[in-house]
């Protein structure tokens, strides 16, 4: 192995319901709803105490790395010891850190470090996160009366864009730029390019005609300003305005420092367990920022926002991976009949075409061609007064359809079409054929006079083609598309609606290689994502990344907290959450006996009671998936279980054609509250133990399964999952 340096040149018998476990893990996997929590710590981190998990992130660099590891964590030990009132110091350990941060991202980049890529990519998203947050809180404390103008015109810089975005939208909708006129968009332009201080006011008024389309009594005209391009502008509109009503503006709060203080030590105390009452105080924090810094906490905000606040699922699917699905091969067979340079035309020709989609590069949007290739290939006979010719056609054509999809509706553009036809006259008959000698001669004069309109055969041949192929794949193109924004809307927007699902936050873009789409679920009092280190997808496959975060906001919908239930009711309310987005004739498969995981348990299932707070959080690391779920038992023939913490670690290993998923080590369980007797606790804990030692046995899944799109089945391979700083990352091709 290289040796790093700073440059690199290369209990009870009850059961807990399974139904409830095997939602728990595989929503998890699959992203759909979620599950597991954790509790608050008796100990808080000081300033001067380097976080336990990020002691942890050096541990594994050992071998050639120890000495370089040694020297980070001192580094880090100084950073966190030092005054926090002496900015020159604090700027020269971020400084010095940030340097050997760089050491590790050219050490991911270089295959010679692949064995230890796991625990430097994880080093590098806990230490770079927090060196981003100090680096934001020093520039803020620096911040001069200047940074004012900066922000306001950063604000107005946004406002512009997103009514930009907004307006090439609404062009590709019939009436839609009537919108425009009602949003006053004019004058928003007008009063934001010359810096009028009546440019809040403006868009203040913009806020008003918001709400009056969002309490319309028209459905119809609620859905629509519901779209993401409609939000985008009212929430740019509402920071504008918002900061410029800020009387805390021209100069930092006396508080500034201590917020500052506040915000990095909750953010600390969310990396070490991430739960909601950590993640409300970080959010406190950034409020105060917001309503006391020069910058209406700008600096901080574009730092949360990469590390905390960013999208958190993701998924980037190759061209030929997305062609698994909407590549067809075609053939038809039909007559042919028409009149060409005065001759009656008649035969038959057979059609192949192939049908893919060709990804074209936009750094905003999904952009494709659908695209055609085709072969025609036609035997017909041409018949006039004087003679009939035999002709075999060989036409080539290529055709394109551009479609975009802006995060919210397809649109659809005119085909065009490239064609080769190659006419050879094959033959010729007429009233001299048979006739010795005469008739040849005929016959060769009619083939040669065909010959001579070769290339007017094939100009029409060309015209006939195009008039063909485009005109049917533009209507069928967009007639699918149309029906494409009906079901988008009611099989996928609504439900997750519905399920408060929704993403608050989009994201898509294409190469002429893959697309990536990515999304934020997180309101108000949640956290989201930090970017994860890039990893490419398969060159024939797909990446899905799945953050905690967005699994633990997920599951906080589910609205589990101080509820109790029972199997059937668990299993019930899974099943109607799932059905509105899989269909109503979505169910769980029952257990059968003989299966590896099914168990007989003639005493009944247990009933859950779920704590007030956090009842389930996930948290992922170092390739573990870490199940903590925070309930009680409900108990007929004795007391019941009070709330105890339970944590259980799935780890998930890709073996030969199947996925091994089980426990890592054994299953924790402390009381949430201290017990009046400890005895008593003893046998609290044994049982919850045993209640979920037999609820997750071992089990195996297959890595190749086929899924169902339209009328194909298609077959797909996971072939890697990885659960490493926050992201569930599975490879699938």
């Amino acid at each position: 192995m290289k040796k790093p340096s700073d440059q690199i040149s290369h209990g009870h018998s009850r059961s807990i319901p399974r139904t409830f476990i095997l939602a728990t893990a595989g929503i998890a996997i699959l992203g759909v709803c979620a599950t597991v929590s954790l509790v608050a710590q008796d100990e808080t981190t000081t300033p001067a105490e380097v976080p336990e998990e990020l002691q942890a992130a050096l541990v594994p660099l050992d071998n050639n790395w120890k000495q370089w590891s040694d020297e980070v964590g001192a580094e880090i030990a100084a950073l966190y010891a030092a005054d926090k009132g002496d900015t020159a110091a604090l700027r020269q350990h971020v400084k010095t850190l940030n340097s050997r941060m760089a050491v590790v991202k050219q050490a991911l980049a270089d295959p010679a470090y692949r064995s230890i890529e796991s625990p430097l990519r994880n080093l590098y998203g806990q230490l770079g996160r927090r060196l981003s947050i100090i680096d934001a809180a020093l520039d803020t404390l620096e911040l001069t009366p200047e940074a004012r103008t900066a922000r306001l015109d950063s604000l107005g810089k946004s406002v512009t864009s997103a009514l930009n975005a907004l307006a090439t939208q609404l062009k590709e909708i019939k009436n839609g730029e009537s919108w425009l006129v009602y949003l006053n968009a004019p004058k928003i332009r007008a009063s934001l390019k010359a810096g009028s201080p009546e440019a809040a006011t403006v868009l203040a008024d913009v806020g008003k005609r918001f709400a009056t389309a969002e309490a319309s009594e028209d459905a119809t005209v609620r859905d629509f300003v519901s779209g993401g391009k409609f939000q985008s502008l009212k929430a740019a509109a509402e920071n504008y305005v918002e900061y410029s009503a800020n009387p805390n503006t021209t100069a930092n709060a006396d508080s500034t420092g201590d917020d500052l203080l506040a915000l990095f030590q909750s953010l600390d105390a969310y990396e070490a367990q991430p739960d909601s009452g950590a993640a409300a105080k970080i959010r406190e924090a950034h409020n105060r920022l917001r309503a006391g810094t020069i910058d209406g906490g700008a600096r901080i905000e574009e730092a949360l926002r990469a590390n905390y606040f960013n999208f958190n699922v993701r998924v980037i699917a190759s061209e030929p991976f997305v062609n698994k699905f909407v590549a067809e091969a075609r053939q038809e067979n039909g007559p042919v009949r028409d009149f060409i340079l005065g001759a009656q035309v008649s035969g038959s020709q057979v059609t192949a075409t192939d049908v893919s989609f060709d990804f074209k590069p936009d750094p905003t949007r999904v952009r494709f061609n659908i695209k055609l290739a085709g072969r025609i290939n036609s035997n017909t006979q041409g018949v006039t007064d004087q003679a009939t010719i035999y002709t075999h056609g060989t036409h080539y054509f290529w055709a394109n359809k551009p479609v975009l999809f802006d995060g919210d509706l397809f649109y659809t553009e005119n085909a065009d079409i490239a064609v080769n036809a190659n006419n050879q006259t094959v033959g010729a008959s007429t009233n001299f054929s048979g006739i010795p000698i005469l008739g040849g001669i005929a016959d060769n004069i009619a083939v040669g006079e065909a010959q001579k309109r070769k290339g007017q055969s094939e100009a029409i041949a060309r015209g006939r083609v195009s008039s063909r192929v485009i005109p049917r794949l533009n209507s069928e193109t967009d007639a699918r598309f149309i029906a494409a924004n009906a079901d988008m809307d009611e099989k996928v927007d609504k439900p997750l609606r519905e399920l408060g699902l929704f993403p608050d936050a989009k994201s898509f873009r294409t190469t002429e290689d893959d697309v990536t789409i990515e999304a934020r679920l997180m309101k108000s009092g949640e956290l989201g994502a930090g970017s994860p280190y890039a990893v490419s997808a398969p060159a024939n496959g797909a990446l899905i990344q799945l953050h905690e975060t967005w699994i633990n906001n997920s599951v906080d919908r589910l609205d589990l907290a101080g509820k109790t239930m029972n199997e059937d009711e668990l299993k019930t309310m899974f099943e109607t959450r799932l059905k509105k987005l899989l269909g109503d004739d979505f169910k769980f498969p029952e257990p059968k006996k003989g299966e590896d995981d099914y168990e007989e348990d003639e005493s009944g299932p247990a009933t859950l009671i779920f704590a007030d707070q956090d009842p389930i959080r996930i948290q992922v690391s170092n390739n573990l998936l870490i199940i903590r779920i925070r309930a009680g038992i409900q108990r007929e023939d004795d007391d019941d279980i009070p709330t105890q913490e339970i944590t259980i670690e799935v780890k998930f290993t890709v073996d030969g054609d199947s996925i091994q998923i089980e426990r890592e080590g054994g299953i924790r369980v402390v009381p949430v509250e201290s017990p009046d007797s400890r005895l008593k606790q003893l046998g609290f804990a044994s049982a919850m133990r045993g209640i979920f030692q037999r609820a997750t046995p071992p089990r195996t899944v297959k890595r190749q399964r086929d899924v169902q799109f339209e009328d194909k089945q298609v077959p797909l391979n996971i072939s890697n999952v990885e659960a490493l700083d926050g992201w569930v990352t599975i490879e699938v091709n």
